[in-house]
């Protein structure tokens, strides 16, 4: 039997990848369909700016949902069962589509006082999932599941945030915010694991598959009889914090800058997201009448970016404002998934390892947006806005639950005023990210020629498998389109 160290177990586990429709995992339009920034006078603007607060002074309630649709396609080319590279046909198209909820409900009150606005909102900044394949709850069958399950078949990262912030007036128009959010996690992960290549080339005693030997025929790379169905959940709390300026430089035109920070965990900088595991074993792998479905324990370790947020608002005319944002997110925070599995069941799947790093890869993103107002009537005003925002995921890092490229992302909002105190507004916003090829990192033939050499750290083969290249193929033709739309209400008084 091959041995290998439990360091270079972890190593070699890991997955390069990202979320289909979560990446980027935090929401673009966080409070609505509106103009909402760090210079922004709205409710809604103590997300990206807790001094925003300032701007929007009396008694306020703000309330607004809608649903947001994601469709995304994946055309991932077939693999060639005796290299595991990528070959030049392509598998039928897949899809996903789904639909998920977006919120924020806010109260916020100056308390008569000329000093100080403060504020508290109930939000979902992050609900994020992606579906291609219907395998249901729990235990997953990798025989019925997607194309391209060895990345993903069913992915949910959703947060749910309890935020109270403060503005502070400095004078002459200026305020300081700080903002403290309480935050609440849900995580669903489920995908298919090909064991073969963990066994190397020839399967030796001890082990229970490799790519020559899956029991009773041979296997080679991505063989139904190697395939394990995994399905991961959990709940995480923490916290997190944000604070930032904005004022008047002018009679027109405002300027704001905020921070975010990352949520830290009760109990390091981590998110621990604690909860349940589902296996259902390869057919390779569980012995004539071994049980084939075991349930255990899992602790999964993430992080979400920091970001930074600039703003600009204008009153152009009586009539016209005028906005313009920067945003930086700092999303090589989200660079794993930091997967620990127990439990007494699981300790009968020798060929699982008890530690799962998952490398997801980001990197950090920009974007820059422009958008205006415009009062039609007295009663009714215009808004749109368009942003343009890079990729989080590599292009040659692209797999099925890691859809993510250079994207447009615009609304536009009529909101109409019936009475002084009192303002509905409907909205609808599209982001498209354009057909991309990518995903040409990944190959499984890495993790075989490591274990061939008895994982020698100077093999390239072991240094790519330790970045986390060694997945099955994900080469293909990438593309996601997402539609918001939106109801909000908004009332005041002094």
């Amino acid at each position: 039997m091959k041995s290998l160290p439990l360091l270079l177990i972890s190593l070699l586990s890991l997955d390069i990848g990202g979320v289909a429709h979560s990446a980027p995992l935090i929401s673009s339009r966080v409070g609505g369909l509106a103009l909402i920034g760090p210079a922004s006078p709205h409710p809604a603007s103590m997300y990206y700016n807790p001094a925003a607060l300032g701007l929007v002074p009396g008694h306020r309630v703000y309330l607004t949902g809608g649903a947001l649709l994601n469709l995304a396609g994946v055309e991932r080319n077939a693999t060639i069962p005796s290299s595991g590279a990528a070959a030049t046909s392509r598998l039928p198209e897949e899809h996903s589509f789904t639909a998920a909820p977006h919120f924020y409900a806010s109260l916020s009150s100056d308390f008569g006082t000329e000093s100080v606005v403060l504020g508290l909102a109930f939000h979902t900044p992050s609900w994020a999932p992606s579906s291609f394949g219907d395998v249901g709850d729990g235990f997953i069958s990798p025989d019925e599941a997607n194309t391209s399950r060895y990345h993903a078949t069913d992915f949910l990262l959703k947060q749910y945030y309890v935020t109270v912030g403060a503005a502070l007036h400095l004078g002459a128009g200026w305020y300081l915010g700080l903002s403290a959010s309480y935050v609440r996690g849900e995580l669903d992960f489920a995908f298919v694991r090909d064991i073969a290549p963990y066994g190397g080339s020839v399967r030796d005693a001890g082990e229970v598959a490799a790519l020559d030997d899956c029991g009773d025929r041979p296997c080679g790379f991505e063989s139904e009889s190697a395939a394990e169905g995994l399905r991961i959940s959990g709940v995480s709390h923490g916290l997190g914090f944000g604070g930032g300026l904005v004022g008047r430089i002018g009679p027109r035109i405002l300027v704001g800058v905020g921070y975010i920070s990352h949520i830290l965990g009760f109990g390091g900088d981590n998110i621990p997201s604690k909860g349940d595991v589902w296996l259902r074993r390869a057919e390779a792998a569980a012995l004539p009448g071994e049980e084939r479905d075991l349930k255990g324990r899992s602790l999964v370790n993430y992080q979400l970016p920091d970001s930074l947020n600039i703003g600009l608002s204008w009153a152009a005319t009586h009539i016209l404002d005028l906005n313009v944002q920067v945003r930086w997110m700092l999303y090589h925070r989200h660079r794993k998934l930091d997967i620990e599995l127990s439990g007494s069941e699981l300790r009968q799947a020798s060929e699982l390892p008890s530690r799962l790093l998952h490398n997801r890869g980001f990197q950090d993103t920009f974007a820059l947006q422009g958008g205006l107002s415009y009062a039609i009537t007295g009663q009714w005003r215009f808004s749109a806005a368009v942003m343009f925002e890079s990729n989080a995921v590599p292009t040659d890092h692209l797999n099925a639950k890691a859809i993510d490229g250079w994207k447009a992302d615009g609304f536009m909002s009529v909101a109409w005023q019936p009475l002084p105190r009192l303002q509905l507004r409907l909205g609808y916003g599209i982001v498209a990210m354009l057909p991309t090829e990518g995903g040409e990192a990944f190959n499984s033939q890495l993790l075989v020629d490591c274990v061939d050499s008895g994982y020698n750290i100077d093999v390239e083969a072991c240094r790519q498998a330790v970045d986390g290249l060694a997945l099955p193929n994900a080469k293909g033709r990438y593309w996601k389109i997402s539609q918001r739309m939106d109801l909000s209400i908004g009332y005041s008084w002094q």
